[in-house]
């Protein structure tokens, strides 16, 4: 990865669903193939508004528990415990 090199080698939520959505878009985002200038600021405004939502999710369902692991195990487990509940909201 030359061109971006700041690009995360983790495969992260958003490259999940856009695997799902179409397998080659996955393929050119690995290659570094450069993406459309004019889809970055949907992209942008797209994150605020996905930052707005989690905001009103949280304020509206003030009783829901945050998960925060130091670990993928570790918020695995948390999430394990706290679904053993008969009326849990999770977040994250």
């Amino acid at each position: 990865m030359s061109a971006n090199a700041d690009r995360s080698e983790y495969f992260s939520k958003h490259l999940f669903r856009t695997g799902i959505e179409c397998p080659t878009k996955l393929y050119y985002y690995r290659q570094d193939f450069q993406q459309n200038k004019q889809s970055i600021p949907f992209i942008r405004h797209a994150v605020l508004n996905k930052r707005l939502l989690k905001s009103l999710a949280r304020s509206a369902y003030s009783r829901g528990q945050y998960i925060e692991g130091n670990s993928v195990s570790e918020s695995a487990l948390l999430t394990s415990k706290y679904l053993q509940q008969d009326d849990i909201v999770l977040f994250d």
